[in-house]
């Protein structure tokens, strides 16, 4: 016995007005990590240290169209990692998950981010004081 139910109903078809252009284009992401200055040789316009490897980064920046994002990487004791202190050791990646499920990078607001790079590009501690203020 034939199926003679209509399924027209159900048949989904593209109007021709519709314009394939319409489609919502990709989000641009752009990122960027940062390094301490004796750590790397590549350099941004602005003269930031960037860095070439993961182990070696120390803030990273996510900017997309909707939103920016900024992380620092946090040292053991909690604040932010100071590459140039012999015990500001970094969070190990395995031993911050475990504690938290988390990796070793908090994010922070744009000034934070803003300071830190500075204190990564200058040395000058004050800048990584004036980083872990605003946190406060």
């Amino acid at each position: 016995m034939a199926d003679t139910r209509d399924f027209s109903q159900f048949v989904h078809a593209v109007k021709p007005d519709k314009q394939i252009d319409e489609f919502k284009p990709e989000r641009t992401v752009v990122t960027a990590s940062y390094t301490h200055r004796d750590k790397t040789t590549e350099f941004d316009a602005d003269g930031y240290p960037l860095a070439n490897s993961d182990d070696l980064t120390f803030a990273r920046s996510i900017i997309t169209q909707k939103k920016a994002r900024f992380f620092i990487r946090q040292s053991a004791q909690g604040g932010f990692y100071d590459p140039l202190d012999l015990y500001s050791n970094p969070v190990s990646t395995k031993q911050q998950f475990i504690k938290d499920g988390s990796i070793d990078f908090r994010e922070v607001g744009k000034q934070a981010f803003e300071y830190y790079i500075k204190f990564l590009k200058t040395s000058k501690k004050q800048w990584l004081a004036r980083a872990d203020k605003e946190m406060i």
